[in-house]
């Protein structure tokens, strides 16, 4: 955030808004995330989704930033080594 009133940040908060919905869905959870990466699940492959996040601290959440351009969702590929 640009003024964290002096206090430390100790996650954020993420939220989701599929393209043509008007409500955006917190797909961060209950708690903040404290990693700088996160991966959401249950979204429609081939969907387009804009994103917005916050920091929060002690005092609580800071302001949403939006993403500016939406992304395009993918199934996501797993590969598995099998053993013969």
């Amino acid at each position: 955030p640009i003024h964290d009133g002096g206090a430390d940040i100790v996650g954020y908060v993420l939220d989701v808004l599929k393209e043509g919905d008007e409500e955006w869905m917190r797909c961060s959870g209950k708690e903040p995330i404290v990693e700088n990466r996160y991966t959401v699940g249950g979204l429609e492959a081939n969907g387009l989704f804009k994103f917005r996040v916050a920091a929060v601290n002690r005092i609580g959440e800071g302001t949403m930033v939006e993403m500016t351009e939406p992304i395009k969702s993918v199934d996501r590929v797993m590969i598995v080594d099998i053993i013969p």
